[in-house]
């Protein structure tokens, strides 16, 4: 069968010995190349077909993924993102042998399209049933751990994309729920997971043992669904987020509750420590952040620029800025000690997601609605690159800490891998 790639045919489905579509009379080859056989998959940005390489002796089956436009898109801004893409993808297909290669790139017509080697078997990108809210790499840069709206959290070998382990995240004995957030301890032994839970339930948070995937800990106490989890530095102690407008500090050894924050006047999106321990940093729907003396449990500061709610917050590695991404559609770099407002990036044109800051703290990524990622430098604002590819909304997105990686989770139910060498 031959596939027609016009957008304005009503019957694409044509037989494979013709080069011009019955229906709406469009060529069927790209590229006098690339024959289209059947819809692979598709999601608001673009879509991919199984097609067949005809100038191959073996007509050797290749991907074609096309790109379009929405709304009022500015097309000279698409145009340069998709090269952007067909760069990275090179890229990756040289360097990792699980990724596909990138045969061909090109624009035909009001269309962009990518070509790539055709690898039969599973897409571990589309492993997760629903949307994929949260990936963590862990500290040797090995391991891959995502949670998503399907209940699993999934284990996957980053270098090769070998799922390695799934496990569903169980509040009681035969109920499991959503993952909003995955951490690993930086020991990397274990990690922890934090889930949804309905009205009148107690929301669980548990700690696994990265080998085998047992439950350790359990920690229970919230009144909604946990948002965000963070480790100590130290190791000592577990902090946690949620939908019940508060910041919990546990015990890792006895799962025991230490301290309750409840100076927030919504839920608590995010949280993040200091290198040091010091200081503990949360955003909310309240549009606010709030600075918290970790020993104490003392609100240090609040800063409240923001005019939407506060969903990521990231400090940086010397422990001096912090960022924070909100539904206003911008980023703020803050002086973290003074609470100064330093920068604004405003490049995003929905709401911003997730940030994560690079290891050696010079780049930030951002995550966003608008299905892209964005890599800025943070001494400058200057914005370096813009990933494209997910079909939905990006929920989250981290380096890995050798700082070559980085991963990112989307609505569209799968992860993906940048190479990115920040």
């Amino acid at each position: 069968m031959s596939y027609c790639l016009s957008p304005v045919c009503r019957k694409r489905e044509n037989p494979d010995n013709l080069d011009s579509c019955q229906s709406c009379g469009s060529k069927l080859l790209l590229k006098e190349r690339y024959r289209t056989i059947k819809p692979i998959a598709g999601g608001g940005f673009g879509k991919t077909f199984l097609a067949m390489d005809e100038d191959m002796p073996s007509k050797q089956y290749c991907v074609i993924k096309q790109f379009f436009y929405q709304g009022n898109r500015d097309i000279k801004k698409a145009e340069q993102l998709f090269r952007q893409e067909a760069v990275q993808l090179e890229i990756l297909g040289k360097q990792h042998s699980q990724i596909p290669k990138l045969l061909a790139h090109f624009e035909l017509g009001s269309g962009l399209y990518l070509v790539q080697e055709f690898i039969d078997g599973q897409d571990l990108l589309k492993s997760h049933v629903w949307d994929v809210l949260t990936v963590a790499i862990s500290p040797d840069s090995q391991i891959l751990a995502s949670g998503s709206t399907d209940h699993t959290i999934k284990i996957w070998h980053l270098a090769t994309g070998k799922l390695l382990a799934t496990k569903y995240h169980y509040i009681y004995d035969k109920k499991s729920a959503d993952i909003h957030c995955i951490t690993f301890s930086l020991s990397g032994k274990t990690l922890v997971s934090g889930s949804w839970c309905t009205q009148g339930e107690t929301a669980a948070i548990h700690l696994w043992k990265l080998g085998t995937m047992e439950v350790l800990q359990t920690f229970r106490g919230h009144s909604g669904w946990v948002n965000s989890t963070a480790f100590s530095p130290d190791g000592q102690i577990l902090a946690s987020g949620g939908q019940d407008q508060t910041i919990k500090l546990w015990n890792l050894n006895t799962g025991k509750l230490i301290n309750t924050l409840d100076k927030h006047s919504g839920p608590v999106n995010s949280i993040a420590f200091s290198p040091n321990g010091t200081i503990l940093a949360s955003g909310s729907t309240d549009t606010t952040i709030k600075i918290w003396n970790f020993a104490t449990g003392e609100l240090l500061n609040t800063f409240a620029e923001h005019l939407g709610s506060v969903n990521s917050v990231a400090i940086s590695p010397d422990g001096q800025i912090l960022a924070s991404g909100s539904t206003d559609h911008t980023i703020k770099i803050w002086h973290l000690a003074t609470g100064k407002l330093l920068k604004t990036f405003t490049e995003h044109s929905t709401s911003v997601n997730s940030v994560t800051f690079s290891p050696n703290g010079q780049i930030l990524a951002s995550g966003n609605t608008d299905r892209t990622i964005k890599i800025w430098h943070l001494a400058t604002g200057e914005l370096l690159k813009t990933f494209m590819g997910h079909s939905e909304s990006v929920n989250s997105v981290t380096f890995s800490p050798d700082g070559q990686i980085l991963a990112s989770g989307s609505s569209d139910k799968t992860i993906k891998i940048w190479q990115c060498n920040c």
